[in-house]
């Protein structure tokens, strides 16, 4: 049997072999971008930024520097070391590091697999397992048989890694096991088993498909995992007999490999899984990798300065910078572009400020006075709105006499561009935002003001919102006669709202902002409050004792905060253009 996991994107990148209807793409954190992948003009500004400040202090995290002697490091010395950055833990140049590979690992040090070993080729993965046996001792022939299966990617890596955590072979691993977080720290969709926590997401569609990852986890769990003799009550999440009398359960299909995995620590190494490997592609063959050291590497997002590949030797895999890296500067690669937060969050355990790739997401069939099925989860699905490409929920949205005007509507907000592809920008720059977001970063993000996060939400709101499809029967550069000049591709330029329009548009606009503050009403806490709780205990918690006033957030408590914050803060910015639009159209003739 094949195990697939449940979730509702997909990645970018090769994809996999056809599955059954309902089973989604396989998801990645770190899917090998382009070769020759050149920095962006936002990396150049980082660059010039970093460039200008004082370099900072670098601060080698002593373990990691083992681990890196243990996997083999192969620059020597090491121009990167592990320190504290503003992303957390993560990769910076000890001193001036010049463009190209600037930390390699041999790849009898990595974990590697084949995608798909027996519907596709898997010559070099089932080499570099046998590389790994020379270097690190035999593996079990059960295992190797299920590296070498037809089971998922992230199923076939989970075991080796529970079998590393159960029978460490060398320095290596032992180092490399002692440097991941445990459970209590993991933070994707699927780590969210208990009820309580899986609540404080708050936003529907994050809590269900929490639920649904979850799901798939303690699946794989009790398929593969389990150890013999455990029990289990009820389902994982709650409900569904929760309560109930424990019943032991037969060991999973690897229990002779002694796993000694509970559920927790299976949900462990599947969620270390899912967020520390890497992608890339030999001679045809998918592969997936996970890396001592490199995988310390944090994303960027539009400010990455370093890629990552298998080495054109085929001998290691390398963190490659795109272009000098400063002293004390963090090595950034990116774990896939575009991703919205929901899918940050699902993935990764993360969500980021000013995301703006987050969209909401309106349907026709959502009532105008209740938080109806159209929610937007943490941002919606990323291809919701108006932006380029579009998706069946906005042409529902339009066909529900929702959609606004193009032109009016960007002219009202502050922007210019092109708004029905996504291709727009504040006419006055970040400055052009007339919402400050009511004071709340959401957290902030690294070098980034409260002011820019709130101008990038409020595009992201803008891209989300449901337009007027454009008359393509107007005549023109195919047809009748047009009264209008044509644009150089084809197309009229977007119209102004006529007066005659003015009271639907209205009433549009109106139905919207409906919707908003139902949404917004149907969420437990305000954005304030969930800014106050990332701010730390309250100024009279030193009052109540020491144990309250060094409280913290647990993790997947803070990362929950956090993502239902970004959620909220969109809103208020659609809101926020909603009501200015409506402003301008009340000025307007009728």
């Amino acid at each position: 049997m094949s195990v697939r996991c449940p979730g509702q994107w997909a990645r970018p990148g090769p994809q996999p072999r056809p599955a059954a209807a309902g089973a989604p793409a396989r998801q990645r954190r770190r899917a090998a971008p382009s070769r020759a992948q050149p920095p962006t003009s936002s990396s150049a500004a980082a660059a010039a930024a970093a460039a200008a400040a004082p370099p900072p202090p670098v601060v080698p995290d002593p373990a990691c520097d083992a681990l890196a002697a243990a996997a083999g490091v192969l620059q020597d010395p090491p121009l990167l070391a592990a320190a504290a950055t503003p992303r957390g833990r993560g990769l910076v140049a000890r001193r001036p590091a010049p463009r190209g590979a600037v930390a390699s690992v041999p790849l009898a040090n990595a974990l590697v697999i084949s995608d798909d070993p027996l519907g596709s080729i898997s010559v070099f993965g089932d080499k570099q397992q046998r590389a790994w046996q020379e270097a690190h001792g035999e593996l079990p022939e059960e295992l190797l048989d299920f590296l070498q299966g037809d089971e998922r990617w992230d199923a076939r890596m989970s075991a080796w890694l529970l079998w590393l955590r159960a029978h460490p072979p060398g320095p290596l691993w032992r180092a490399y096991l002692g440097l991941l977080p445990p459970e209590s720290g993991a933070c994707c969709l699927l780590n969210f088993h208990d009820p309580l926590e899986a609540a404080e997401l708050q936003v529907p569609e994050l809590m269900r498909e929490a639920e649904v990852q979850a799901r798939w986890a303690e699946h794989l769990h009790w398929d593969f995992f389990a150890s013999h003799g455990e029990k289990r009550s009820g389902r994982i999440g709650g409900g569904g007999g929760g309560g109930g009398a424990l019943l032991p359960r037969a060991a999973g299909k690897l229990g002779g490999l002694r796993l000694g995995a509970d559920l927790a620590t299976s949900l462990w190494a599947i969620s270390m899984v899912r967020t520390r490997t890497f992608s890339d592609e030999v001679n045809g063959e998918g592969i997936t990798l996970m890396v001592p050291f490199c995988d310390l590497a944090n994303h960027g997002g539009e400010a990455q300065n370093t890629t990552f590949l298998v080495s054109q030797d085929r001998r290691s895999f390398e963190l490659r910078a795109l272009r000098p890296l400063a002293v004390g500067e963090e090595a950034l690669i990116t774990y896939g572009d575009q991703k919205p937060n929901a899918e940050l969050l699902r993935d990764y355990g993360f969500v980021i400020p000013g995301n703006p790739h987050d969209r909401l997401t309106f349907l026709a069939e959502e009532d105008d006075g209740s938080g109806g099925n159209g929610g937007g989860g943490g941002g919606g699905n990323g291809g919701g709105g108006n932006g380029s490409g579009g998706n069946a929920s906005g042409q529902k949205e339009r066909r529900g006499g929702l959609g606004l005007n193009a032109a009016s509507l960007m002219e009202a907000a502050g922007f210019t561009g092109d708004l029905s592809k996504g291709e727009v920008e504040p006419v006055n720059g970040p400055a052009g935002s007339d919402s400050d977001g009511d004071g709340i970063d959401g957290g902030g993000d690294a070098g980034a003001s409260p002011r820019s996060l709130s101008a990038a939400r409020r595009r992201a709101a803008l891209l989300s919102l449901p337009l007027t499809p454009r008359r393509d029967d107007s005549g023109g550069l195919f047809g009748w006669a047009s009264a209008r000049a044509w644009t150089a591709a084809g197309e009229p330029p977007p119209a102004p709202l006529a007066a005659a329009a003015v009271p639907a548009e209205r009433a549009a606009v109106a139905a919207l902002r409906r919707r908003l503050a139902a949404r917004a009403a149907a969420l437990p806490t305000s954005a304030e409050d969930d800014a106050a709780l990332l701010s730390g205990p309250p100024a009279g918690a030193a009052a109540a004792g020491a144990a309250a006033a060094g409280a913290r957030l647990a993790p997947r408590v803070e990362a929950a905060v956090r993502a239902r914050l970004e959620h909220k803060l969109l809103l208020a910015e659609a809101d926020s253009i909603l009501a200015g639009y409506e402003r301008a159209l009340s000025g307007r003739p009728k």
